[in-house]
């Protein structure tokens, strides 16, 4: 009792663990949803979720009902017990449903832009592990999670995705010809700078070899990075194509 507080040990949680004092440490995503009082309703959740998620202001103006959709989706978990993990995942998927409907209906420079974070992305992860920038790339196998995407890409990407937001619209199709003679003309760029036929057909094969991720991830960043390069109309053009398959 005479050991002024300034003096005490303070183990470490690995320290506790190795001790056997404790049996586990959480941060509290695998336990259900709390903070929010004894029975919040959907109007709390909405309001935590744009808080904390700053697309979601800008998704309940132009769109109340994708809004509603994912707020539905964080409600239903907690009203069902579900934890912190389980309620992210669950909104999450939904927003990213949406994202993904929306982004065919962004302005041209929007999706010009967005090509160029993407090309970006691929090639950070591609430094990493060629694995990574196809699972990544492909939406094959598991999920990458975004701490392996350097922060800034990360910023850029959600700024894009708040002007798909306020830029979404009903767009007018590009007729077939002009679509197939864009692609000519990308493919005829990225023969140029040394793609061979073998990696292009990588992009529409269905099962990739490890040994050939490296390709695919070459081909799919340099693909995007020159649709950006192309003028807006022309690159919103392909973007449209490509995120249309996703």
């Amino acid at each position: 009792l005479s050991t002024p507080s300034t003096d005490l040990w303070e183990p470490t949680p690995i320290a506790l663990l190795q001790a056997r004092v404790i049996t586990a440490i959480s941060d509290g995503a695998d336990f259900s949803m709390s903070g929010m009082g004894a029975s919040p309703t959907k109007s709390d959740i909405a309001a935590m979720l744009s808080s904390a998620i700053p697309l979601m202001q800008p998704l309940r103006v132009r769109f109340p009902s994708e809004h509603d959709s994912i707020v539905q989706a964080y409600y239903d978990s907690f009203e069902s017990g579900k934890t912190d993990a389980e309620a992210i995942a669950a909104g999450g998927e939904k927003l990213h449903g949406v994202l993904r409907r929306l982004r065919t209906c962004a302005d041209d420079d929007v999706l010009s832009d967005i090509g160029a974070i993407y090309a970006d992305q691929y090639n950070a992860l591609g430094s990493k592990s060629p694995a990574l920038c196809y699972r990544y790339a492909s939406g094959v196998g598991p999920a990458v999670s975004p701490s392996e995407i350097p922060d800034a890409l990360i910023a850029k990407e959600d700024a894009a995705n708040r002007r798909v937001i306020e830029t979404a619209a009903i767009r007018v199709v590009a007729d077939a010809t002009t679509s197939e003679g864009l692609w000519k003309k990308i493919g005829t760029v990225l023969t140029t700078k040394g793609i061979k036929t073998e990696q292009f057909d990588l992009l529409s094969a269905v099962d990739i070899p490890p040994d050939r991720h490296g390709d695919y991830c070459t081909v799919m960043t340099m693909l995007f990075r020159e649709i950006s390069k192309l003028p807006r109309r022309e690159a919103g053009i392909l973007m449209r194509d490509l995120l249309a398959d996703k």
